[in-house]
């Protein structure tokens, strides 16, 4: 399933597009009079609160307080000693550094691998 968001002006309000795997639009009746450069792509992964993340977003590290914006698009980083290049949704930290997006599990999983 595919899931967006944009700002419709007419009313005012974020508003959502779900296309499911067989083609089903739901919310197409609101999906109009957006806002340009206010479509969103759903990341598939959510906060501890269970909020949807969605491209753009600025996420906070509780532990140590860093910022990165969730991104999407082609990026390289570095895994252990090798440059990789992909495309999907990635961090960037205040420093334009960029790394992978991935839920909290598997970015412990890949810090512990890196020890």
């Amino acid at each position: 399933m595919i899931y967006l968001k944009g700002y419709n002006k007419k009313l005012g309000e974020t508003v959502y597009l779900s296309i499911s795997s067989d083609g089903t639009f739901l919310g197409e009746e609101k999906w109009n009079h957006l806002e340009d450069g206010s479509v969103k792509r759903y990341t598939g992964q959510q906060d501890r609160k269970g909020n949807l993340l969605f491209e753009d977003e600025r996420i906070v590290k509780e532990e140590t307080g860093e910022e990165f914006v969730i991104c999407y698009g082609m990026f390289e980083f570095q895994m252990k000693e090798r440059t990789m290049k992909t495309v999907g949704f990635y961090l960037e930290t205040s420093d334009f550094q960029t790394l992978p997006f991935a839920n909290a599990e598997q970015f412990r999983k890949q810090e512990d691998e890196n020890k």
